[in-house]
């Protein structure tokens, strides 16, 4: 390391949650867990589309802007 440079080190949220939750802040590291590791409710969301079988999967074309819309008209 270099004289002055800050140490860095590379830990996964995960872990950090943990840290935290050890460290007496159990309320700020599960409401961290719920908003950031928590994946529970996107897979319901997920099971739920995939269960109505007749959604569209196909890919979309993004909308343009105004603007951009006009000069691909002009050209």
């Amino acid at each position: 390391m270099l004289p002055g440079q800050v140490p860095f080190a590379n830990i996964t949220l995960e872990a950090f949650i943990a840290a935290l939750g050890l460290e007496g802040e159990m309320p700020y590291a599960a409401a961290l867990h719920n908003r950031w590791c928590d994946w529970s409710r996107v897979n319901e969301i997920v099971e739920q589309a995939l269960c109505v079988g007749d959604l569209d999967w196909g890919p979309t074309l993004p909308r343009l802007p105004q603007p951009l819309a006009l000069i691909g008209e002009a050209a």
